[in-house]
């Protein structure tokens, strides 16, 4: 048994080994340290570069346009970097163990929606008037939003796609309550858009632009739930390993940032329209910010210290769930 654990425990775990002597986990959480530090001046910096490079929008007063449009691109940065750590994790080990499969098929369908709604706002007329007669004129999607949508809906592909090839376990599948609820979810908004589009605008009780709130609604709500399986994962392994702490970190400063930007909008404009009218990306900072504490503290505090025989002695007795 004690055998078996090492040896399901040696890929899931990697150990740097020493250098001149020094401790193998101080030399790892030194070349961790300079590696972020690495990627978040690499952020500071390009995020300054697409401000200078791209139109700054103009709803706002200077200089906060520029301070405005510098966040939004440092948040778009820092949320879609944070994508690649799992990503890496993944084809380094040549395993999906430790990854929620209903996490990342939420997340799939989360962004999908996410991209429905900033495209719809940013680019269509019909839906831009509509939302202009109902809040006003302040758009609250800015082009940042519609990029990071379309590259978080890419890597959430390529994350599921990599559940195709990689190893995991005989019981890490989607669960049947995802399956109904993005059945239904899907099923709803095809019928919707369905039947405006053979009415057409104005004979059916609603409009584009409650479709494109319905897919904001549905993306919160998928916000809400799709950590939970993850979470509920990592207790019952009591272990985080495979499951990217940097892109819990990324996420979190992302999160803070893009909530941020969104009040400072409504207090430069004294206008908290935007808040009530882009629902979604106050809501999703928030539920984020929560979450992201958790996967926190189960990385840095509740689960930290555990061994790998323990987390392999836990993946056996699951029948491999998190096997590598």
């Amino acid at each position: 048994m004690q055998e078996d654990c090492n040896s399901l425990a040696a890929p899931l775990l990697p150990t740097a080994k020493a250098q001149d002597g020094g401790p193998p986990g101080f030399l790892q959480a030194h070349r961790k340290a300079v590696l972020r530090t690495v990627v978040i001046a690499g952020i500071l910096s390009g995020a300054a570069v697409l401000k200078s490079l791209l139109p700054v929008s103009k709803s706002l007063p200077c200089p906060y346009c520029s301070i405005s449009s510098y966040i939004g691109w440092t948040y778009f940065l820092m949320w879609s970097i944070s994508f690649y750590p799992q990503l890496l994790i993944n084809w380094r080990r040549k395993s999906v163990a430790g990854v929620s499969f209903d996490y990342l098929a939420f997340n799939v369908a989360g962004f999908a929606c996410y991209s429905v709604f900033n495209l719809a706002l940013k680019f269509s007329p019909v839906v831009q008037q509509e939302y202009h007669s109902r809040f006003g004129p302040v758009n609250p999607v800015e082009l940042n939003d519609v990029f990071f949508g379309l590259h978080a809906l890419l890597l959430s592909l390529l994350l599921a796609g990599q559940c195709l090839f990689y190893k995991r376990a005989p019981q890490q599948r989607l669960s049947s309550p995802t399956l109904l609820a993005l059945g239904l979810a899907g099923m709803a908004a095809g019928g919707f858009a369905g039947m405006l589009w053979l009415r057409g605008e104005g004979q059916a009780p609603f409009t584009w632009l409650d479709l494109c709130y319905m897919c904001s609604f549905v993306k919160m709500g998928v916000t809400l739930v799709k950590y939970i399986p993850q979470v509920h994962m990592n207790n019952t392994r009591q272990s985080t390993e495979g499951w990217s702490i940097d892109n819990v970190l990324l996420d979190l400063g992302g999160g803070l940032l893009s909530t941020g930007q969104l009040l400072v909008t409504c207090q430069v404009l004294h206008d908290y329209s935007p808040v009530l009218g882009n629902p979604i990306k106050f809501g999703l900072g928030l539920i984020s910010f929560g979450f992201d504490i958790i996967f926190i503290l189960q990385h840095y505090v509740w689960y930290r210290h555990q061994s790998p025989a323990v987390v392999a002695a836990v993946v056996l007795q699951q029948g491999g769930e998190a096997a590598a």
